[in-house]
């Protein structure tokens, strides 16, 4: 009985760099100005929640809804 042999080969360049693991590179995000505070959106929730202290703190008052609720996102966006 002869057995069926097959003779091994270093593998070429093409080879060899097909064997090699794939490289993963990842994505870095950067700041334009990264000492300078990105601003963030205030919440509706956070806002509603803000023009009623600033309706309280003014005593309760009808009519003021609108300026008391922009108040309140100028004064959380300015954190």
């Amino acid at each position: 009985m002869t057995a069926n042999t097959k003779q091994t080969r270093p593998p070429n360049s093409r080879e060899r760099n097909a064997m090699k693991p794939t490289q993963v590179t990842t994505a870095t995000v950067s700041l334009s100005n990264p000492s300078k505070p990105q601003k963030v959106e205030p919440s509706q929730a956070a806002i509603a929640e803000k023009a009623y202290e600033i309706w309280l703190s003014l005593g309760q008052g009808p009519g003021r809804e609108q300026e008391n609720w922009f108040e309140a996102e100028r004064q959380l966006r300015q954190v």
